[in-house]
C-alpha cells in the first residue's frame, strides 16, 4: 500500500511515483524481483510463469471463497487506530 500524507510537501512527486509503479511492466518487473503479487492485474502477462502460477502468491478461487474476513478490531488495536488517524490527518 502506498499512501500521500495531508501534508505532503511534495504531493505531485509522491503521485507521480505512485503512477509510475502502477505501470504495468514496472510492477510487473518489481512482482518479478520480490517473488509477491501486485494489485495491477494488466501486469499479469508480463510475470515469470512460475510467479503467476504459485497458488501462494495467487491464491486458487477455491482458495479466495473459503477466506472470510476477520472480526475487526479488538481494545487491544487501539492504538494501531490512534497512529493511523494521526497519519491520515497530517498529524
Amino acid at each position: 500500500m502506498l499512501a500521500i500524507p495531508k501534508n505532503a510537501p511534495h504531493a505531485a512527486n509522491a503521485l507521480a511515483l505512485i503512477n509510475f509503479l502502477m505501470d504495468p511492466h514496472v510492477i510487473a518487473a518489481i512482482s518479478n524481483y520480490i517473488g509477491f503479487a501486485n494489485a495491477n492485474i494488466a501486469a499479469t502477462p508480463f510475470l515469470d510463469p512460475s510467479i503467476a502460477s504459485d497458488p501462494i502468491v495467487f491464491p486458487t478461487p477455491e482458495q479466495r471463497a473459503a477466506v472470510r474476513p476477520g472480526r475487526g478490531l479488538t481494545r487491544s488495536g487501539a492504538p494501531l487506530t490512534r497512529i493511523w488517524e494521526k497519519f491520515k490527518t497530517g498529524q
